[in-house]
């Protein structure tokens, strides 16, 4: 092979590593600029689910607990997808123009609806959990925690479908997974109090304790073709038991 056909080749190589490089770099710009539109979508997103103003007259939080109260019937009957802004403001009885007033999209009613029936049973279970570090009887601590959130489910409109509208909604995962971490804070600190685990640990275990508590929630709710059915209590005994085991090694004396 001659010396020029040597140069040659080495050039061409060169040429073709140049424009590889090229490539890549126009890939990682592309994902780039991909990756900062879809955070100031996601931006846009979170906006639109935001209350426009909450209410302070008696005659405005009426209006506005209406709105919620028709969402969750839709919810109960049709599930989220059928669910728009016109229905919701149908089925409460108020003006469209009104339904805006407080609520900029669809999406905001069920997060408001969400955050209403949350933030109740959080702050509950955060007092029923209070001096479970220092509880002797800790497992029937934990017992009444979860047969009020139980009795409080049974309650509560468009449970099950509220909470797959949460999980699925991209503008609405956010939301879910800040409220699972709250759900889990006092647990932890609890924990923590025992002495049996680090505030690292506490945190995890705390967080597992919360999704489980609404995955076997929804179980309960929803029954299982399998022969267990809707609103079966032996899910729930099972529940606690399970509960038990797990936290046994932290809260045992």
């Amino acid at each position: 092979m001659s010396h020029q056909t040597e140069l040659g080749e080495d050039a061409s190589g060169m040429s073709r590593r140049r424009m590889s490089a090229a490539r890549a770099a126009g890939r990682r710009a592309r994902a780039k600029a991909a990756s900062g539109l879809i955070a100031r979508a996601v931006e846009r997103k979170t906006a639109d689910v935001d209350v426009r103003r909450v209410p302070r007259q008696a005659r405005g939080a009426a209006t506005f607990n209406a709105i919620l109260d028709a969402t969750a019937r839709l919810l109960d009957q049709a599930g989220p997808e059928v669910i728009t802004t016109n229905l919701v403001a149908e089925v409460a009885g108020v003006n469209i123009a009104t339904l805006y007033q407080y609520f900029p999209s669809k999406e905001s009613i069920l997060l408001a609806l969400f955050q209403r029936d949350t933030d109740a049973r959080i702050r509950l279970a955060d007092e029923m959990l209070a001096g479970l570090g220092e509880s002797a009887d800790w497992r029937a601590q934990i017992g009444g925690v979860i047969d009020e959130l139980v009795r409080r489910r049974r309650l509560q409109r468009g449970a099950g479908p509220l909470r797959r509208a949460m999980r699925s909604s991209p503008e609405l995962q956010a939301y879910d997974r800040d409220t699972m971490v709250r759900s889990a804070r006092t647990l932890a600190a609890e924990l923590v109090k025992r002495g049996r685990a680090d505030a690292a640990r506490a945190e995890v275990v705390g967080l597992c304790i919360a999704e489980m508590t609404t995955a076997l929630l929804d179980l309960w709710a929803l029954g299982y073709a399998g022969g267990m059915g809707y609103q079966d209590d032996r899910i729930i005994e099972e529940f606690k038991a399970m509960v038990a085991g797990y936290l046994a090694p932290l809260l045992d004396p």
